[in-house]
This record gives C-alpha cells, structure tokens and sequence, in this order.
C-alpha cells in the first residue's frame, strides 16, 4: 500500500514591484518552493465484529489521508520542517513518507483487536468508524509558513467525533521553527495564560465560559495572516465539547511583556523593550 504522490508548485500571492534587489530576491527564492501532494484513503473490515456491535455486518473502518508537504526551498533545509509535520500527523518520526503512513494505517485498524481485512474504499460519511488527516498550509509569505494539522475522527457507535487542529510555524528567512520555546519567555508563561484568560472572558458571550490556567497544549499556536498570535485549545482541554476549539487572539505588540528577545526581533517590536 503506498501514497500518491504528485508535484506541486506552491506560488505566492502577487508581491509590489517596489522592492530592492535583495528583497526581490527572497521573494523569488520563497516563490520557488516545491510541496508534494499525498493522498490516501483505505477501508478495512473488522473481521467478526458484527455480534459484539449488535449489527448485521462486520464494522468497516477507513483512514483517509490528505497531506501537502513541503519538498525544497533553494537555500533552507526544511526538514524540521517535514519531521514536525510527520510527527504532528502521525505520532513518529522518519523520513520514508509511504511506510509511514502504511504503518499508521495498519496500527490504527488494529486498535480495535479484530483481524483486518482490506474492502474498496469507503467514503467516511458511509464508513461505521474513521480516521481523517488534512494537511495543509494556512498562511503562507516570503517570510512565514504556517502549517495546518487537522485530525476528525470518529469511534465506531461513539456519541460524537473529535475534531483537534495543530499548527507548525516556520521562519522561511532564518530556517527555524517559531514554536513556543522560541516564542514565549519561560519566565512568563503564567502571566501569558492569565492574559489569555482574561481575553477570552471578554469573549464569554461569543466562544462561552472556559478555564485557561496554561498555555495550550504543546504551545498549539499560529500566526495568522493579519499578524496576529492566535492560541488554539482543543475541545475539552479547556471547554465543554460543544464549545469546540477555542481560539484566542492577540497582535504581537499586545504580547510584548511576554515574548523572548527573538521573538521581538522577528516581529520587529525591539523599541518596545
């Protein structure tokens, strides 16, 4: 079982003709970025499954798969890039991208202890249960990628599916990952989600009442296309699952107290401190 791959060229959005060299340059470079398309959908039957769910039929189970990864950019390793995509998506590490994701599907139908075996594709509105993964890129500009990892997945006669959102921040002009620990300062990370509560109970009447006492987990954060820092809380972590995802914004110069020397610099608010 293998993943179709298909290359892509990712092209930015039209950049004013009122650039110097070098900036002209850059933009050149980002432009020339290259992402694989992959691509994958596969159902499986849970063998014998039927009499402990009460159904005339064996449970079929798909996993659905739909990730665009970054290839090369001239002159910026993206592997970190690529590793923490993999890992964010698939809980592993690696670099053959097609076993990883054979070996994620085979794991994540043999979670439910049945032997397995492989029917035609079932789309997921028709399957008993599934697993969907959608990665793409949200924003992207000569300087910043921001990577989306979507995951909605749905326990065969559960009460409900989950639906998580994480996100990956890449420097295009440093090569580096703009992740909590580059982020935030250590010192203040209390502070930070006190900020962060007391923004979103501003928002009660909008996203409902919460319980932020922390940053969200795995510092889930992106950088939106209008610059602002948006940290995203996942159904239950700190709301009732009706709630959904809560996300809570903030423009860098609002965070300035709480963000480290690099990140004042990347957001060139400098002159703030």
């Amino acid at each position: 079982m293998a993943a179709a791959l298909a290359a892509a060229a990712f092209i930015s959005c039209s950049q004013s003709s009122e650039k110097t060299d070098s900036e002209q340059s850059a933009i050149n470079r980002r432009e020339s970025i290259r992402f694989s398309a992959i691509q994958l959908q596969t159902s499986n039957r849970l063998v014998g499954s039927a009499d402990d769910y009460f159904r005339d039929n064996d449970i079929i189970y798909t996993d659905s798969i739909s990730l665009v990864m970054p290839d090369t950019l001239p002159g910026i390793d993206l592997s970190s890039l690529r590793d923490s995509i993999i890992r964010m998506a698939f809980d592993t590490t690696g670099t053959d991208i097609n076993h990883i994701i054979s070996d994620f599907v085979s794991r994540d139908a043999q979670q439910f202890s049945y032997p397995t075996e492989t029917v035609a594709a079932t789309d997921i509105n028709s399957a008993d249960g599934f697993d969907l993964i959608v990665g793409s890129v949200i924003n992207y500009n000569p300087s910043l990628l921001v990577y989306e990892v979507a995951n909605s997945s749905y326990m065969p006669v559960a009460a409900h599916g989950i639906t998580t959102r994480n996100y990956i921040n890449f420097d295009l002009d440093g090569g580096r990952m703009l992740d909590g620990a580059f982020m935030f300062d250590s010192a203040k990370r209390k502070e930070l989600a006190g900020t962060i509560a007391a923004r979103a109970r501003e928002m009660t009447e909008i996203i409902g009442p919460t319980e932020i006492d922390s940053l969200p987990d795995n510092d889930n954060f992106y950088i939106s296309p209008e610059g602002e820092i948006t940290f995203v809380y996942q159904p239950y972590e700190v709301a009732s699952y009706a709630q959904g995802l809560i996300s809570i914004s903030f423009y860098p110069a609002e965070l300035a107290d709480y963000l480290t020397p690099g990140a004042m610099k990347y957001f060139h608010l400098d002159d703030l401190k």
